[in-house]
This record gives C-alpha cells, sequence and structure tokens, in this order.
C-alpha cells in the first residue's frame, strides 16, 4: 500500500480509508481514539499493543488524507442517524 507500510486497504470491507495491518482498525478509529483520550502516539501504541511506526504511518495517513476519511465518517454517520441511532459527538 505504498509509502504506509503498516497500513492496508480491505476491498471486502465497504470503506475506502486503510486499516492498521492485523488489525480491525481504521486509520479513523485510532486517531479519533488518540484524540479523545488525548493519548500521545507513544501511548496509543502501548494501550493497543502496537508498534510505535504503525500509529505513526495512521497519523500520517490521516494527515494526508482527512478530507477523504472526513467525508467517508460524514456518509457513515447520516446513515445512523437515518436509522435512528444516536452518535456521540466527535472531538475536533
Amino acid at each position: 500500500f505504498g509509502q504506509y507500510r503498516y497500513l492496508v486497504m480491505r476491498p471486502e470491507k465497504d470503506r475506502s480509508q486503510p486499516y492498521l495491518r492485523g488489525r480491525n482498525i481504521t486509520v479513523w478509529q485510532l486517531v479519533n481514539t488518540m484524540r479523545a483520550n488525548n493519548l500521545t502516539p507513544q501511548e496509543v501504541a502501548e494501550d493497543f499493543s502496537l508498534p510505535l511506526e504503525q500509529v505513526l504511518d495512521a497519523q500520517a495517513y490521516y494527515q494526508a488524507s482527512g478530507d477523504l476519511i472526513a467525508s467517508e465518517i460524514a456518509q457513515e454517520n447520516l446513515w445512523l442517524r437515518q436509522r435512528g441511532i444516536k452518535l456521540d459527538p466527535v472531538p475536533d
């Protein structure tokens, strides 16, 4: 997957963003966890038992592709709201 050694695309999943290699965690899920809990890359790496380089790869992808991820999350949130599922606010 190009320059992101620790990320992988999963065509069988209904997402356009990558997952962390070897985990069922998307880039957004990891970044959102970091933001919501005010964690450093080192802390989230330890909490998830990930190599620090994998966390940094996910952060780099998010910085480069944040618009794509934001669009995907907005579509997913709309789908959930249309089905009456209440969402927690997303931290900035």
